[in-house]
């Protein structure tokens, strides 16, 4: 069975591999016309903000926890996020009519995303804010770990200086990156199908979720 199953999967991916790896350079080069002029800006506040014409690893932290940073972090996080799940869509309504062994074009998977848009916008959201809310205890917790062990010095110290508390604090952030992810793939798990749902079943947002986790209970 499994080597049936196998065998179907790679003549589907033959039938439209070429229009599936267009779709996805499409989708690179509009994450790059997207992320590139913002990318820049940041670069120019950096520099004007540390008065040298070169970024250093001092200038790049300090930027990263302040107010300004952590929005463009958040930003970057939601545009990738809505960029990741657009291609998805593309993907799956390719992979779909792959199945069923109808030809179809990178341009109908195009059409497909931008008829679709509004709703993977608010998906996206949804996603995201989920996501940024698994997130919320890992951050308080290394708020804390941030006040305890490092609030005598600036980012500039410890990263020349390179103390043990620093390297306590790395560890700890180390773990907490790690709980973070492992609970971040679990309920992006939970949510694999949310986006064929919402393809193919012409679900809502908030139903394509619900179905999906329905779907993957217990697996």
């Amino acid at each position: 069975m499994d080597r049936r199953l196998a065998a179907r999967a790679w003549a589907d991916f033959r039938s439209q591999w070429r229009t599936s790896l267009a779709f996805h350079l499409l989708m690179q080069l509009l994450g790059v016309a997207i992320f590139t002029p913002i990318v820049s800006w940041i670069g120019r506040r950096i520099v004007l903000a540390s008065g040298e014409p070169v970024i250093s690893n001092f200038d790049i932290a300090a930027f990263a926890l302040s107010t300004t940073g952590i929005a463009f972090v958040l930003v970057i996080a939601a545009l990738s996020v809505s960029l990741l799940l657009a291609e998805f869509a593309g993907q799956s309504w390719l992979a779909g009519h792959a199945i069923a062994r109808h030809r179809v074009t990178v341009w109908s998977a195009v059409a497909l995303v931008l008829g679709l848009l509004p709703r993977l916008i608010r998906l996206s959201a949804r996603v995201f804010l989920r996501l940024l809310m698994l997130a919320m205890p890992f951050l308080a917790a290394a708020a804390i770990v941030w006040f305890t062990m490092l609030g005598g010095h600036d980012i500039n110290y410890y990263l020349a200086e390179y103390p043990p508390e620093w390297q306590r604090a790395r560890a700890l952030a180390v773990v907490l990156v790690a709980g973070y992810s492992l609970l971040a793939a679990w309920q992006l798990a939970r949510w694999l199908y949310a986006v064929p749902i919402l393809v193919f079943a012409g679900a809502s947002p908030a139903r394509a979720l619900d179905d999906s986790t329905d779907a993957t209970h217990g697996r």
